[in-house]
């Protein structure tokens, strides 16, 4: 199998030699404060007695690359909505105005208007406002993140011009793969891996619809950065195009040989693809 580069990802996302662990990732999120104000979209600076913009202790930046493009189910943005977060509290108040205005199905508020200065907005523009809210309770492979995305409609014969709830839900921001679709990553709990192996199993679930089939002979891996503590890895799926559309129920978990260039030891396998990074698991397959 021909190594991939390992200085840089096929994806976008240029690593420092010496690789990062998913812990000193946590690290970063847990201790670094945001700065407010940043270049997103619908952004209210407000500049601290030095000229950079206030920082808030409510949200916290994540060690990220900035100016890249993340995807999160459907919703597309840059990495800077995450590197200096805004909160929806900062917001210009045209966001803000929309986001006390909508109303999902229901009829009821967007849990944001309730708590702005905890929610960040990843996008925002004149048809569309994306906010995020960081999971306190998201553990392992869980996503980190809740999202609303809110739509303007225009006043039609049965309806007034309005903000509508579009989604909403877990969402777990990955780097923008490219041609390949995004990818749940997991050790394989039937072949756990040793440190002698220079092989490791995994599970590779494509996020993509595909009709509730696996993605056997399309998972790719895009990039493979081996240090000594860690083994980082983008792993996406190439998509299947022998079917026009395909139905949206969940796909069950592809085997993905890892083939490693030294013996794995005893460091870390990151799914650096994922924000923020996560150190994988076996999954539970009694779910």
């Amino acid at each position: 199998m021909r190594t991939p580069d390992r200085e840089m990802t096929t994806m976008g996302i240029p690593h420092r030699r010496g690789g990062r662990t998913a812990g000193g990732w946590a690290a970063a999120v847990a201790c670094a404060v945001l700065l407010s104000g940043c270049a997103t979209p619908g952004a209210r600076p407000g500049p601290d007695a030095d000229g950079d913009p206030s920082p808030s202790a409510t949200i916290p930046a994540h060690d990220v690359e900035p100016g890249q493009t993340l995807r999160c189910g459907g919703l597309s943005f840059s990495s800077d909505a995450l590197v200096k977060p805004v909160p929806l509290s900062r917001a210009d108040e045209r966001v803000r105005e929309a986001v006390q205005s909508a109303a999902d199905d229901a009829g009821m508020p967007v849990a944001a208007a309730e708590a702005p200065e905890t929610w960040l907005v990843a996008s925002a523009d004149d048809r569309q406002i994306a906010l995020l809210h960081p999971r306190a309770d998201a553990e392992g492979s869980a996503p980190a993140f809740e999202q609303v995305t809110l739509l303007w409609h225009e006043a039609g014969s049965d309806r007034p011009a309005e903000w509508t709830v579009a989604s909403s839900g877990p969402c777990a921001p990955r780097a923008d793969a490219g041609e390949l679709n995004a990818a749940a990553i997991a050790l394989d709990p039937e072949q756990p891996p040793a440190p002698s192996d220079t092989t490791v199993h995994l599970l590779v679930t494509e996020l993509a619809c595909h009709g509730g089939e696996d993605a056997e002979g399309r998972v790719e891996l895009a990039s493979l950065i081996e240090t000594e503590e860690s083994v980082e890895i983008v792993i996406g799926v190439r998509p299947d195009e022998t079917a026009e559309a395909w139905t949206c129920q969940s796909n069950p978990a592809t085997p993905f040989a890892l083939e490693l260039n030294a013996p794995l030891g005893d460091r870390d396998i990151v799914d650096v693809g994922v924000v923020p990074a996560q150190t994988l698991e076996p999954v539970d397959t009694a779910r």
